[in-house]
């Protein structure tokens, strides 16, 4: 009977261990799986591929995903990581009193797709890398703030100051619209094209090292002064 008892419990053990990795070998990331490490943020210290298996609900002032280590890649897998923050026409409450970032990373070489990021003072920040297909939502300052990076396929809508700041970076093919500050902010050797910049509280700043394709489209801007 005891021999019994412990194979169901290895059993049980090795059953828990698997439901932590996806079909694909994907380390698999919940609400439940972080707040039973501590709780956010979540931190990545490890090179490989983390999928969201539920949407996370971080509480105000706290970075949602913290990434540690080069070589991430983050597939949010239709869920959200979802902040406190909620803006609307006129403004963004609660007010944040700290930087927090739905996902974060100081390291390079990150890739996150497919979900949304929404409620924080930055949605996405990230030095150098891959975003795209991401719904960058009702952020107080940045939908997204990156450098060295690629930006493509996002919709960035609704944030309360700039839709996408980035900085030497590819951005293309993003909807970016009715954010209260600028569309974009492009600066250093930007290139930019097949973006859609609709009804955004200004349009775009770029330098003069910065490179428009003229093939994105510029409609409804506030004092856009011209063409994309």
């Amino acid at each position: 009977m005891l021999r019994i008892v412990s194979r169901l419990v290895s059993i049980i053990v090795l059953l828990g261990s698997v439901s932590l990795f996806a079909v694909d070998g994907a380390v698999l990331i919940s609400q439940a799986s972080v707040m039973a490490v501590g709780g956010f943020p979540y931190k990545i210290t490890q090179p490989g591929s983390y999928k969201l298996s539920s949407n996370l609900i971080v509480p105000a002032d706290t970075d949602g995903i913290s990434v540690l280590a080069a070589g991430v890649t983050i597939d949010l897998n239709g869920f959200g990581i979802i902040g406190a923050i909620n803006c609307d026409t006129a403004s963004c409450l609660p007010v944040p009193t700290v930087i927090s970032h739905g996902i974060i990373s100081r390291i390079g070489a990150l890739t996150v797709r497919n979900g949304h990021v929404r409620g924080f003072h930055t949605g996405i920040f990230t030095e150098g890398g891959l975003v795209e297909d991401v719904q960058l939502l009702s952020n107080f300052a940045f939908g997204t703030n990156a450098f060295n990076a690629v930006l493509r396929r996002n919709n960035v809508a609704a944030n309360g100051g700039t839709g996408i700041g980035c900085g030497s970076c590819v951005v293309t093919e993003n909807v970016v619209t009715s954010n209260a500050g600028q569309a974009a902010i492009l600066a250093e050797g930007t290139v930019f094209g097949s973006n859609l910049f609709f009804r955004n509280g200004s349009l775009l700043l770029t330098d003069a090292s910065s490179v428009s394709q003229h093939n994105s489209s510029c409609v409804d801007n506030n004092g856009n002064g011209g063409p994309c």
